[in-house]
């Protein structure tokens, strides 16, 4: 077993934290690998310790107690670790049992109020895809300690955590879907489809509109129609990030195309009608 033996190593975000906030999620990963790594017994204490006369049944004991311990070890951040008793795989294992198997009610509703109340603000300096990570942490928090949220419920919490009245008509069109990872994927759908997008007293119901009497001119790219901060191209604000309908156009054209339709001032308008 110690030729073959590789400690397996989370990321340190995946790692057993100090407020045992990801206890259950830690549990349910780790405890396969000990099985599958025949490490298990020793945490289990199923396999007793040997007596010290019998020295190469201990020390074969001796070694495969040092791989359970370590594999907990590793995983775990070192704020958990103080105060533990390394002594043997076993003692660490239930010192980290009487730590985080006893739900903190304090910590569960810590957890169920930051969900709650995050809010996404527009903008800020959040993005939504950042905005919805956070909130699927904070879900995965509560379930840690064992609150649970169902799909429905989340669903909910994602679209009251949307700004208004700029996304209600958005969220209008969500209305009866339960699925979180349906929702999830239009508003970061609508979310990419707004960057660049700068809002006038035009029709409200045009996406996007030439105008010849633009006088917003880029710094970056030379170009009218836009600012650095909203500037695609290379060295602005939004570099790189071109909207899903100008990739298609930009992939199916030439490059005199692309100058003839980017030198055009073009005002960008998000619109509903109300």
């Amino acid at each position: 077993m110690a030729d073959n033996f590789k400690i397996i190593q989370y990321d340190e975000t995946e790692r057993l934290n100090e407020n045992g906030s990801n206890w259950t999620f830690w549990k349910t990963r780790i405890v396969p690998y000990l099985k599958g790594s025949k490490l298990w017994p020793y945490i289990a204490g199923t396999i007793p310790k040997p007596n010290d006369t019998e020295t190469e049944k201990l020390n074969k004991w001796e070694e495969g107690d040092a791989q359970a311990l370590s594999t907990i070890l590793m995983n775990i951040t070192p704020n958990v670790q103080a105060g533990l008793d390394c002594s043997s795989a076993k003692a660490a294992w239930e010192g980290l049992i009487s730590r985080y198997a006893q739900v903190d009610p304090i910590a569960q509703n810590l957890a169920q109020t930051r969900l709650h109340a995050k809010r996404y603000i527009e903008g800020g300096t959040e993005t939504l895809p950042s905005h919805i990570a956070e909130l699927q942490l904070l879900q995965e928090t509560c379930g840690g300690l064992g609150i649970s949220i169902s799909d429905a419920q989340f669903a909910g919490m994602i679209t009251l955590s949307m700004p208004t009245p700029s996304w209600d008509p958005v969220i209008g069109t969500l209305g009866g879907i339960l699925d979180p990872k349906i929702i999830i994927s239009r508003l970061n759908t609508e979310w990419s489809r707004r960057q660049g997008l700068t809002s006038i007293n035009k029709d409200s119901n045009i996406v996007f509109q030439v105008s010849g009497k633009s006088t917003m001119k880029c710094e970056n790219c030379n170009r009218t129609g836009h600012t650095k901060v909203k500037c695609w191209a290379k060295g602005g604000g939004l570099e790189g990030q071109y909207p899903e309908w100008w990739r298609g156009k930009r992939d199916g054209h030439t490059s005199n195309t692309v100058k003839a339709i980017t030198d055009t001032p073009i005002v960008w308008t998000y619109g509903y009608t109300g």
